[in-house]
């Protein structure tokens, strides 16, 4: 078993981006005047940082509460995105398990995003996190590795 140093950067890239925010919501709204632009804005008492592995609950700036494995879907999500990333760091002889690497990891995120359902109700702002596109270049650069190997020519004894 060999050690593929791009992949290992892959990884890094993508395990890292699993313990960021994905997604971010606020609710319990309030306005405020911001202080620098002397412009209203709307402020959120409550807020919950959503990633694939766990959730962070802040509430008026101070983390109150963090949780791990949060749904069986983010938790599955989480599982493919993590041992796609750990299997990215491996080189491989078959050429195409690079894709099917690529493959998984998109089928992470799909599966993070349909776990989340449509509970967005009235009060409720949603945006995205800095995981999310960290994540998203780690599986990027899985998808150019792959397209890579598959591309390469194989040496006839």
């Amino acid at each position: 078993m060999k050690i593929d140093f791009p992949g290992l950067f892959i990884c890094f890239l993508i395990i890292v981006g699993l313990f960021l925010p994905w997604v971010s919501k606020g609710y319990d709204s309030y306005a405020a005047i911001n202080p620098e632009t002397k412009q209203g804005e709307l402020r959120f008492h409550k807020k919950i940082l959503l990633s694939p592995l766990g959730a962070k609950l802040f509430e008026d700036g101070v983390l109150v509460e963090t949780l791990w494995l949060v749904s069986p879907g983010t938790s599955l999500a989480g599982l493919m995105l993590a041992s796609a990333a750990a299997l990215s760091a491996i080189r491989f002889r078959i050429k195409w398990v690079k894709f099917a690497l690529f493959i998984t990891a998109v089928l992470g995120v799909v599966v993070f995003f349909m776990s989340l359902g449509t509970g967005l109700g009235i009060g409720l702002k949603t945006s995205f996190g800095w995981g999310l596109p960290v994540s998203l270049l780690g599986i990027a650069l899985i998808f150019a590795s792959s397209i890579n190997e598959l591309s390469k020519k194989t040496a006839r004894p």
